[in-house]
């Protein structure tokens, strides 16, 4: 016997002695490299010498790999089967190895095994066997030892340098990275000990080497090689120790084997063999003897979230195979996949003897990766679960091990055999598996189409061919090779590691070819090679073989064999049997089944927001809705306790529906500027809103703000049931201040209302949004629950409730037990507002109640019955609101349904106001002259004889005068307790009262029907001022030159001199390009809160003093800077300028911008392509009719009839100054 033989015979001993005995030969634990991407290493048990074979895995191979999970976490698990086998099983095939490879860290330089070939043998007939088709036919993949391997090391796998460059988070060191740092460490130490260098000077050298010379953040030389500088040491000791070890080794976790035993989980407990069940294929047998309760194989599972990412609709199974190897759950979609040989253990609910547990060691990260949501696991690229496979008797050597898959698995095998029928197919087309013509060495044909239809040929020349394909075409002469003129087909001029590397492959050295001349004499043929590839021809059908490569002639038989066609093979079998294995329901963490109840998700679908833009017939069948009902909208006492009165819903209104008709909005400027000692702070300021969200903000050279009159002023704010949000407002002006009086007197705007953003049922109390920064900056109401506490106690409830049932199967918490949990959720609670929601809330009914509300805020605001608002509310949507009948009244009152005589039309509370010069302009504010009293105060009552000002909330402040015909009148309201009590009081007191106090009702004097016009008498004081306003009006008007009388009223409107008319134009006629320069009335906006920042946008710096520069005349100074003055945060339009009109889409614009945290940074976005839409004109501050000096103002008499005598103050004594 010679040395060598004695030798490798002492070792195959020493190797069956270990296996059969209790020394485990392969581990799995934390891996020793600190930059790995998982936290698993495969680390080696015994010393293994070039050459050896560890493990022997089943091969499974995925279709269309790289389109479903290479960038999931499968793509880092899986192998090329160019090297493996199953190239050709169809498109974009990855193969996966659940043994050891799965979990096996790459490294640049330390690789030390690498990919044996798998043998593919199918096992059972698909013409006899139903469970053909059911496991791979790839079987015993070794991973071959290419460098000697001590006991403790990690095994590692190479991979191209492009991975570590592009690893994610951060690039990692590459092979030329370890070389080039392991020759300078060399060359130091030698340098070091040769010379009489101190210890501090050296570390200095290290020091400087690693922080300054080679850091690629100071020198951009090494930009490129990021790592260099990490992998320097900083001590004498670690230079030693690069010197002695390398780098590359030095940054490793020692692993002893001692380490391994205690920390590690054995690998190599299960050997493959064929199954002892005939339909299983390959089985798991014991390779020593394992007692009850010890641990059999550990399961790192790979998670695949959505199954549905298995479907394979090229594979006639339409499932990936991998399904039948992967753990799962009936009522979830998320797949667990087993890495290990754990995959090999067959079903057997009579002879089971192991059992899956989840690990207690299953993540390094000390995180419990069962309670991560499926959202977080798709997110999650490792093995971050694990089962144990555990034997629940003892196991003897040899003996084949078992798993029970449950009832629904073993139910759906039995069905599936009692379903299935074998696919025949004529003589010509029976499929035989390739294994089997290459065993019996079938004859080689020049027409294997027709010959051999299931199946191509491979030609046997190199592993890789020396060709780049990139410079091959179809013009090139085709390179013509004999056969044995290649010497890189004998192994024996291979060097020893590739010879052994490759000696036994089936697959590297197997190329696509063609027969193209058989010699049979000689047994020879001349053969036609082609790229390895499966790619789709013109015809939709698949082939195997991409460019050709090369001529080769004398070709041996024994270097042509046969591979099955892609989709021919049992995997692709339509009668192949998929399913996988069921978890147990008591190990399956519920929140990952699919039937069950997330209490965010609950209470995320009683949100009832719906933002669904319905059409204008849809609008229509509610205006129609409306007009049919008794009453659309009611005042009545609020379901919020101390919140006085809200506005209730009186029909159904679908979601994006106008809650009320079109009602003028009122621009208020400079709503503070009248504060003084003797005018209070205006109580009016709690009723209005942000100009800038509404469009108006420009009215005014400092602020304005917007009372949307009706339900803008009267509805609540309940933060957890806003169901109606204040829709855009419109300028529309309707009258031009050049031909019309009553230009200026009525608002420009057209009307605004509120629009329902979900579906809102008849007796719902309307709520709108305040912004919660009105409580906040309450002190009083500061603990007023807001939105998110009810969301947050929404998920409270709603997750306590899901407690109660559980999910199909499971057993939940009874009555009692769901009112315990409730209770301790309650107490550790540390939002007091949350707390306050929840603090009605005590029991099982109390819940239900919650869910059946659909939310903890709405069992606080319980819906009205129609009986309950006839009898405690007010109807006031008897009108709505359109241009009047009177020419130069802007917008008027109709009736919406027929009102008797004497019947109520509306009612209106109405804000107290103090004093006419409440209502003063601030003229020294403009640029130029305006009218002394704001728009406002038109729509106010008052009497000469008092200081009191009354302002109707509602949409009453539509309704006209007329002496001539009135068809209502105004009184105080006779059940309103607050009204009665103030009548009888002096004018001193009422001043106490705050807000709308008082109720004014306006009553028919006749019968109404509908869409008739409503007016009331202002008394003969406002006739006779508005009789006046229209002579001086007119005399004006007769003064101007008589060419300009004759022109039409429409030229008037362009020619006559700027009107707010002239605004409205210049909107409707966009593309006119007179338009588009400013001027000194008007000026541009752009909508910006839709027109997103763009790669293409220019952004240009403006800057003044020595540095002043100008963008086509855009100075520093610019008037649009000074705009900028009046956005904010919530601002829709930033003023612009426009360059040019590109077509009749868009413009090109320049928009005026300042950064938000440098305000004085002045800039122009410059933006090319701006819809033409998102452009609109508007007057200068304080330009638009509202502010003309010529406009009419003059308050409403409150009627003498009913004004309180003790009302009359400056009739009674001289108290307040007349405004």
């Amino acid at each position: 016997m010679t040395k060598a033989l004695h030798l490798n015979l002492l070792n195959l001993l020493s190797t069956v002695s270990i296996i059969g005995g209790q020394e485990c030969g392969v581990y799995l634990a934390e891996t020793s490299l600190p930059s790995a991407k998982t936290q698993w290493g495969i680390f080696a048990g015994r010393n293994y010498t070039l050459g050896d074979h560890i493990g022997s895995s089943l091969a499974i191979q995925v279709l269309d790999f790289h389109s479903k999970f290479y960038e999931q976490m499968l793509g880092d698990h899986s192998a090329s089967p160019r090297s493996i086998g199953g190239e050709y099983e169809g498109h974009d095939v990855g193969t996966l190895l659940p043994e050891l490879a799965m979990l096996m860290n790459f490294h640049p330089t330390l690789y030390n095994v690498a990919f044996g070939d798998a043998k593919f043998h199918p096992m059972l007939n698909r013409y006899l066997d139903p469970g053909a088709g059911g496991f791979t036919a790839y079987h015993d993949a070794p991973l071959i030892v290419r460098s000697s391997i001590v006991e403790g090391d990690e095994l590692f796998l190479q991979v191209s340098d492009d991975w570590f460059s592009e690893f994610d988070p951060a690039p990692l060191p590459i092979g030329t990275d370890y070389e080039f740092v392991n020759s300078i460490m060399s060359k130091l130490y030698g340098m070091y000990n040769k010379s009489e260098l101190s210890e501090a000077a050296m570390r200095d050298v290290l020091l400087r080497l690693k922080n300054e010379i080679l850091d690629e953040d100071k020198n951009s030389v090494w930009e490129d090689r990021p790592n260099l500088s990490k992998l320097i040491p900083t001590s004498i000791e670690g230079m030693q120790d690069v010197h002695f070890r390398g780098a590359e080794r030095t940054e490793l976790s020692e692993r002893s084997l001692d380490w391994l035993r205690e920390n590690g989980k054995c690998l190599d407990n299960i050997r493959p063999g064929n199954s002892t069940i005939k339909q299983a294929g390959r089985g798991a047998f014991a390779t020593r003897k394992l007692k009850e309760g010890s641990l059999i194989a550990p399961a790192p599972l790979l998670h695949i979230v959505d199954r549905s990412s298995l479907f394979s609709p090229r594979s006639g199974s339409e499932q990936e195979l991998l399904l039948n190897y992967c753990f799962g759950h009936e009522h979830s979609n998320l797949l667990l996949c087993p890495t290990t040989s754990v995959s090999l253990i067959n079903h057997s609910s009579e002879h089971a003897n192991a059992e899956i547990r989840w690990s207690k060691t299953m993540s390094s990260d000390g995180k419990d990766w069962r309670a991560a949501s499926l959202e977080e696991l798709a997110d999650e690229f490792s093995a971050r679960l694990m089962f144990d496979v555990v034997a629940t008797k003892s196991i003897r050597s040899g003996e084949e091990i078992f798993l029970d898959y449950g009832p629904t698995w073993e139910e759906a095998w039995k069905q599936h055999s009692r379903d299935w029928t074998p696919h025949y197919t004529s003589e010509q087309y029976k499929y035989v598996p390739s294994n089997f013509l290459n065993a019996e060495q079938a004859p080689i044909t020049e027409d294997i189409t027709n010959d051999y239809p299931n199946h191509v040929y491979l030609c046997r020349v190199e592993p890789y061919i020396r060709v780049d394909l990139d410079d091959v075409n179809d013009e090139m002469p085709v390179p013509v090779q004999d056969y044995y003129a290649n010497p890189s087909i004998n192994l024996d001029h291979w060097d020893e590691t590739s010879r052994v590397l490759f000696e036994e492959d089936e697959n590297d050295w197997w190329w696509p070819c063609d027969v193209m001349h058989v010699d049979e004499e000689r047994n020879v043929y001349t053969t036609r090679i082609y790229e390895k590839k499966v790619f789709e021809d013109d015809n939709g059908h698949l082939n195997t073989g991409g460019r050709l490569i090369r001529e080769v002639t004398n070709t041996p038989r024994d270097a042509i064999r046969f591979v099955d066609r892609p989709y021919h093979s049992d995997q692709h079998l339509k009668t192949a049997f998929r399913h996988e294995i069921m978890i147990p329901d008591d190990m399956f963490p519920l929140h990952w089944r699919n039937d069950y109840v997330n209490g965010a998700l609950l209470a995320n679908s009683w949100l009832k927001d719906n933002w669904d833009e319905k059409s204008a017939e849809q609008k229509e069948q509610h205006t129609q809705k409306l007009r049919e009902a008794k009453c659309g909208l009611y005042y009545a006492p609020s379901t919020i306790p101390n919140s006085g009165k809200g506005l209730y819903a009186g029909v159904d209104i679908d979601s994006q529906i106008e809650v009320e008709s079109w009602v003028p909005p009122i621009v208020i400027p400079d709503v503070d500027w009248n504060v003084t000692d003797d005018t209070p702070r205006w109580d009016g300021s709690d009723y209005t809103w942000e100009g800038a969200a509404y469009g108006v903000e420009f009215e005014d050279p400092n602020d304005s703000q917007l009372l949307a009159v009706d339900m803008g002023m009267m509805a609540n704010f309940h933060p957890g049931l806003v169901n109606a949000y204040l829709g855009p407002t419109h300028f529309n002006p309707l009258l031009d201040r050049n031909v019309d009086p009553g230009a200026g007197a009525s608002s420009d705007y057209a009307g605004h209302s509120f629009i329902s953003n979900r579906e809102i049922a008849a007796g719902t109390e309307v709520f709108i949004s305040y912004g919660e920064t009105w409580f906040t900056f309450r002190k009083q109401l500061q603990g007023v629950p807001l939105r998110n506490n009810y969301n947050e106690a929404n998920v409270i409830s709603a997750s306590t409730i899901s407690l109660f049932t559980g999910p199909k199967g499971i057993q939940g918490l009874d009555k009692n037990g769901i009112e315990a949990v409730f209770a301790v959720l309650k107490d550790v609670i540390a939002e007091p507002r949350t707390a306050s929601v929840l603090s009605s809330i005590n029991t099982m009914d109390d819940l239900v109640h919650v869910m059946m509300s659909r939310g903890t805020a709405e069992i606080t605001a319980p819906v009205k019955s129609m009986e309950w608002l006839k009898e405690h509310g007010e109807c006031i949507d008897h009108i709505y609101v359109k241009e009047s009948t009177i020419k130069q009244a802007g917008n008027g009152a109709f009736a919406r349904r027929f009102i008797a005589k004497g019947d109520k039309i509306i009612v209106s509370p109405m804000l107290n106001t103090w004093g006419r010069q409440r209502y003063n302009m601030n003229k020294d504010r403009a640029e130029h002259d305006v009218n002394e009293k704001q728009l406002i105060y038109n729509y106010h009552f008052g009497h000469p004889n008092s200081t009191l000002l009354l302002f109707p909330v509602t949409r009453s402040i539509s309704i006209n005068h007329s002496s001539k015909r009135p068809n209502a009148k105004v009184r105080w309201s006779p059940t309103d307790k607050k009204t009665q009590y103030y009548l009888q009081r002096h004018i001193k007191d009422l001043r106490n009262e705050k807000y709308a106090t008082l109720v004014m009702e306006y009553v028919a004097t006749r019968d109404i029907y509908p869409d008739e016009e409503i007016f009331i008498d202002y008394g003969p004081e406002w006739e006779e001022a508005w009789e006046e306003h229209v002579r001086r009006f007119e005399e004006a008007s007769n003064s101007r030159s008589s060419i300009y009388n004759m022109l039409s009223s429409s030229y008037k409107k362009s020619e006559g001199g700027f009107s707010s008319m002239l605004i409205k134009e210049m909107n409707h006629d966009k593309l006119n390009s007179k338009y588009h320069p400013w001027s000194e009335d008007h000026f541009h906006v752009c909508k910006v809160s839709e027109i997103p920042d763009l790669q293409s946008d220019e952004w240009i710096n403006l800057y003044d003093g020595d540095e002043a520069n100008d963008y086509f005349g855009i100075t520093y100074d610019h008037d649009g800077f000074g705009l900028m003055r009046f956005t904010s945060m919530d601002t829709v339009w930033a003023p612009c300028i426009i360059f040019r009109l590109d077509g009749d889409t868009y413009f090109d614009v320049g928009i005026f911008a300042v950064e938000t945290d440098n305000p004085d940074n002045r800039l122009i976005r410059r933006v090319r392509t701006v819809e033409i839409e998102k452009v609109e004109t508007r007057p200068y501050p304080a330009k638009s009719d509202q502010h003309w000096i010529g406009a009419f103002r003059h308050e409403i008499k409150i009627p003498d009839e009913i004004l309180p005598p003790l009302w009359q103050d400056l009739a009674l004594a001289d108290e307040v100054p007349r405004g």
